[in-house]
């Protein structure tokens, strides 16, 4: 087993010293230190030795019966974890850490409302306890009643100012609701707090996409602090590698925690389908251990599958550059599940982002950013750390959703409602003020029209409450708008026969939803922005063939809707033939897409192969 380092998670602390309770004798205390070394190096057989050791002179011994229940977690005995921890409390109740440590591994296991009870039992004890507080948050989030996790994050950063990681849980909390502009701050406030916060950074510049007020420099300026930061916590990068230098099959390693039901997984499985594999062969790298039945379909068409969770990030980099990739793929960027600072370590010669990600990673080691002339003019360049790697056609294609049965394209709403039915499938923290000004000018120049969104933040009735309110402020009558909650996969095609036309947001558009859109033959409205991100609607209708569909402005937007949504036969002719339109499209033509992607690799090595 790999060895595990004890990170900032909740309730598993790591102290190179720790005050044992007056009972203990100064052996016991000896043999304790000697088995947390033990313990935090990994070497989990000798630290478990050690503790057994205790136990046997004094079975009730709360500290070795604590962290004999942590290393029983750390070795996959979970149950044997809960019951030790337990006995701790049992044996010391006001055992502040083994709360801690029961509480977090109850939520690891998804048993969310018993780490809640646990923490709260905590807080009876210790009621300014600010790690209880912050842990109690976490418990709160992943309940998904965000208001008390809120709650729970300001108490403890109220009881302790100076708590990074509370302010850190905060802003993910905030922006879950869609608070973008308080995100923003409490991920400053932890950045300040702790400048070397990692996770904190790249979360800072995943949510500042979503920002319609940031500039692009100021993302580049963060982005160049993240990858200086990383880089600087490098031991040693690799400088020559194992892999063939004249290969008759090129090897492309895949890191990506997303090889599943994922918007990375749909446009990865028609292309891993359609490579050459007698010219390229993929090794996958991934960073999260969930799989489901598209995981079970791109499976077979990697020849190896090595997981990088568990590993830190030298390991990791180490079992990279051990199966020899010629090109090492990042499918994430700054995305939850990512392995930036793997990159930085440098285990293949070539390394590149593509797909999943939309803006510069930051990451001096990574070579390449894989785009299209469209989502990046050449003018655009100078606004990521790598060189941009251009595919022809665009840089993405999208696979044919895979259902129980083929979901039918319907026909017009609005001929049979008599009004048009514009539609939204985006997060709400997307819908920001500007968008909501921009459809309330479509909405009463077309007094008839409704507007429907669904998303999984309207399971909540208290945010389809806070919503509505938010449109009343942006001049839109809520009853003029249908809020839906989440439906599974097949319902949510279904939902496509309500709507004629997708409104898309801005700086932020749709990705996936647009290619789901137009493949049930509801066409999308983008904006094209200054960045790859806010340009992302339009390198997808510009290959579908409706570049009449892309506004260069917000006036332009508005009055692009107003003219589509007003020929209700035009929109019919459309809608009838815009499935088969985009599944001619490069969109949808994985062959051609597939040609493509095999040129832009091996591209790439051979113009490695030529300045080495």
């Amino acid at each position: 087993m790999a060895k595990k380092k004890f990170k900032h998670i909740p309730g598993y602390r790591k102290k190179k010293k720790r005050v044992l309770g007056s009972h203990a004798s100064p052996a016991q205390q000896n043999i304790l230190q000697q088995a947390l070394v033990h313990h935090q190096a990994g070497r989990f057989l000798q630290a478990e030795s050690l503790y057994a050791q205790i136990l046997k002179a004094k079975p009730n011994h709360p500290e070795a019966l604590n962290y004999l229940g942590m290393l029983a977690h750390d070795t996959g005995n979970i149950k044997m974890a809960i019951e030790l921890i337990h006995k701790a409390i049992n044996s010391r109740p006001d055992y502040v850490e083994a709360y801690l440590n029961l509480g977090f591994v109850l939520l690891v296991q998804g048993k969310t409302d018993e780490a809640i009870t646990i923490y709260q039992r905590l807080l009876t004890i210790k009621p300014d306890h600010a790690e209880a507080h912050y842990n109690l948050g976490i418990a709160f989030k992943k309940q998904g009643d965000l208001d008390a996790a809120i709650a729970s994050n300001r108490r403890a950063v109220t009881l302790k100012p100076d708590y990074a990681f509370a302010y850190f849980n905060l802003g993910t909390v905030l922006e879950e609701k869609g608070e973008l502009d308080e995100a923003l701050a409490n991920y400053y406030r932890t950045i300040n707090l702790k400048p070397d916060y990692i996770d904190a950074q790249s979360k800072l510049l995943y949510c500042l996409n979503y920002s319609a007020n940031y500039s692009i420099a100021k993302y580049l300026e963060e982005a160049q602090r993240y990858g200086r930061n990383v880089t600087d916590k490098v031991r040693r990068q690799f400088t020559t590698w194992i892999c063939s230098k004249n290969p008759n099959r090129l090897r492309v390693g895949i890191v990506s925690g997303d090889i599943r039901n994922h918007p990375v997984g749909y446009f990865l499985e028609n292309v891993l389908e359609q490579i050459d594999h007698a010219r390229m062969e993929f090794v996958a790298f991934p960073t999260h251990q969930f799989e489901d039945e598209l995981t079970v379909r791109l499976k077979p068409h990697f020849v190896t599958w090595k997981p990088l969770q568990g590993r830190n990030d030298e390991a990791a980099a180490s079992l990279i550059y051990e199966e020899g990739a010629n090109v090492l793929l990042d499918l994430s960027g700054h995305t939850q599940h990512n392995r930036l600072p793997v990159f930085a370590w440098k285990p293949s010669p070539i390394q590149a982002t593509w797909l999943g990600y939309f803006a510069s990673t930051g990451i001096n080691e990574i070579d390449y950013l894989i785009t299209d002339p469209v989502s990046v003019p050449e003018s655009h360049q100078k606004q990521f750390t790598e060189k941009v790697w251009y595919l022809p056609d665009i840089r993405i294609c999208f696979s044919v959703p895979v259902l129980d049965e083929e979901s039918t394209v319907s026909s017009l709403p609005a001929l049979h409602k008599g009004h048009i039915t514009f539609g939204s499938f985006q997060n709400v923290i997307k819908i920001n003020e500007k968008v909501l000004a921009a459809w309330g000018v479509i909405l009463q120049a077309l007094p008839e029209a409704r507007l429907r969104l669904q998303n999984h933040k309207f399971n909540s009735k208290e945010m389809q409450k806070q919503f509505y309110e938010k449109l009343s402020h942006s001049g839109i009558k809520p009853e003029r708008v249908m809020l839906e909650k989440s439906v599974p996969r097949k319902e949510y095609f279904a939902a496509h026969s309500y709507i004629d036309i997708i409104l898309d947001t801005f700086p932020f558009p749709g990705g996936t939803t647009t290619c789901e859109a137009l493949w049930m033959g509801v066409p999308t409205l983008t904006l094209a922005g200054n960045t790859m991100l806010a340009r992302q609607g339009a390198s997808l209708l510009s290959s579908a063939g409706l570049t009449d569909w892309i506004a260069k402005d917000t006036e332009d937007y508005v009055a692009k809707v107003i003219a589509h949504a007003t020929d209700f036969n035009k929109l019919e002719k459309l809608r009838a033939g815009l499935r088969q339109q985009v599944l001619a499209s490069p969109l949808f033509d994985s062959p051609r897409f597939a040609r493509n992607f095999e040129a832009a690799m091996w591209g790439m090595w051979h113009k490695y192969s030529e300045e080495h």
